[in-house]
């Protein structure tokens, strides 16, 4: 016994069976990598974060070490956000770890390049660097 589909019943099917495998691509990613730095000094610990400039899209972080940070950003224009922790010399915290005192961190990035930044940049498609030079407040 054969089975009879209709022709644009099969049209539909593949479409729908096209549609399903083009779900699974991905949002393409650029590698940026850069140097974070405030009054000239590195940032030695933080965060640095690209989200979309029109507000929607994938956002995109990552840690920044000793002044360097390295991610995968989509490319486009960016609203870019940085933090960075340093510690206190002398103010201890509350708390011990491994029975040791613990210096207590500050954030010291200003507030105009987090919370409140108007950092902008535009990602390209190939990989690219991306340097901010922050001055303190």
């Amino acid at each position: 016994m054969s089975v009879f589909i209709p022709a644009w019943k099969s049209l539909v099917l593949a479409g729908v069976l096209l549609g399903v495998a083009g779900c699974t691509s991905s949002v393409p990613e650029s590698e940026v990598t850069g140097t974070v730095t405030v009054n000239e000094q590195p940032v030695l610990e933080g965060q640095i974060t690209f989200h979309p400039a029109t507000g929607g899209g994938k956002s995109a972080s990552g840690r920044i070490e000793y002044g360097n940070y390295q991610l995968k950003v989509p490319p486009g224009e960016k609203l870019v956000e940085i933090y960075g922790q340093r510690e206190i010399p002398g103010r201890y915290s509350s708390e011990l770890v491994n029975g040791q005192k613990v210096l207590m961190r500050e954030e010291f990035v200003p507030a105009r390049y987090n919370v409140k930044s108007e950092l902008k940049v535009t990602i390209p498609a190939a990989s690219s660097t991306q340097d901010f030079h922050l001055k303190p407040e």
